[in-house]
């Protein structure tokens, strides 16, 4: 095995019983129950999520799974695929897979039999090449837990319909147009 055998931690579309690739994934999982990463922050847009690394931010809310370890390194490439991520340092990865500490919080409901303090888990956090593109789509999730999206998409989205892209200039939108036409 090449990749070091940890759990997953998940936080949207990965989540079992999402209606993303969580779904799937559900066949290959051994253990799971609700976890929690601190020191992050979750972006949600209409129909994702995007988390990333914040001191501070607001944490979110998640599940930690464990993948039976013969199916690890199938699943991980699968997830790998999933989420955009071609590879350590890759300059087009939309997600990086990441070690992360989280704390985990069986409930009733969980299979969890291990430690629940300061747990080691991989997860997919934002490249910041792409959480710079998908900003203007995306707004900062207070709950930090994707079960709420669509209310606070709901509630929060019309706010970056008002925010003007400080890169945008409005004297050059015309070349644009010009510059595909030429091609």
């Amino acid at each position: 095995m090449s990749t070091r055998y940890l759990p997953l931690f998940v936080y949207g579309t990965l989540k079992l019983g999402s209606r993303g690739f969580g779904s799937s994934l559900k066949a290959a999982v051994t253990e799971f129950a609700p976890a929690y990463l601190r020191e992050a922050s979750l972006y949600i847009g209409a129909s994702y999520p995007m988390a990333i690394r914040s001191i501070g931010g607001t944490g979110i809310v998640g599940q930690i799974l464990l993948v039976e370890q013969r199916l690890f390194e199938e699943t991980l490439e699968e997830l790998d695929d999933y989420e955009g991520y071609l590879g350590e340092g890759d300059p087009n990865n939309m997600y990086t897979r990441q070690t992360v500490r989280v704390e985990v919080f069986p409930d009733e409901d969980s299979t969890w039999e291990g430690p629940t303090q300061d747990v080691q888990a991989y997860v997919y956090m934002a490249t910041p090449d792409s959480f710079r593109e998908h900003r203007g789509e995306l707004v900062l999730s207070p709950s930090g837990d994707w079960e709420n999206h669509e209310e606070e998409w709901e509630e929060l989205s019309p706010a970056l319909e008002d925010t003007q892209d400080p890169n945008y200039d409005e004297r050059f939108a015309d070349d644009e147009d010009e510059d595909e036409d030429d091609r």
